[in-house]
This record gives structure tokens, C-alpha cells and sequence, in this order.
């Protein structure tokens, strides 16, 4: 992660909860290890156009909220896997 993306969460954060230490301590914690679990997510199982689109769009709808980024693609490759099998039982 470079510097200049963890000050960009910082001041985020700050605005966010610009009084409670507390909370920028634990969302900044939250965000710092969802960007980093986000740097080694791939699905080997997945075709990587699939993959890419997933990320893209998700990147689009949660741009600065990494927790909601790692949620929300983890849960698009779930789907997306159910999907096919529905489509591989016709």
C-alpha cells in the first residue's frame, strides 16, 4: 500500500468520524487489512475476464470502502459459481 492511499483513508476516515478516535482507529485497522487481503484475492476457479468485471464493478459502487470491496467481490464469485452450476444441471 503506498503512503499517499493510506492518507487518502485516513482523511476519510477522519471526516467520517471526526471526533471518535476510536472508531478511525478500528475502521483505518478494517480498511488497511481488507486492501491487503483485496492485493492477493484470485479465484483460480474463475475465468479472469469474469474475475475483472466482478472487481471493476464492484471498485465503481465501493471506491474508497475496501471492507465493503472484499465482501461484496467474495460474494459475486459465490454467486457467480452457484449460477453456472444451475446452468451445468440443465
Amino acid at each position: 500500500m503506498t503512503t499517499e492511499r493510506l492518507n487518502e483513508m485516513k482523511l476519510i476516515i477522519a471526516k467520517e468520524y471526526p471526533n471518535d478516535y476510536e472508531m478511525q482507529k478500528l475502521t483505518l485497522d478494517d480498511q488497511i487489512d481488507s486492501y491487503k487481503k483485496l492485493e492477493k484475492l484470485k479465484d483460480k476457479n474463475l475465468n479472469d475476464a469474469v474475475f475483472t468485471n466482478i472487481v471493476l464493478s464492484v471498485e465503481k459502487e465501493w471506491k474508497d470502502d475496501y471492507e465493503m470491496q472484499l465482501l461484496t467481490i467474495k460474494e459475486q464469485i459465490k454467486s457467480f459459481k452457484k449460477l453456472k452450476a444451475y446452468a451445468n444441471n440443465d
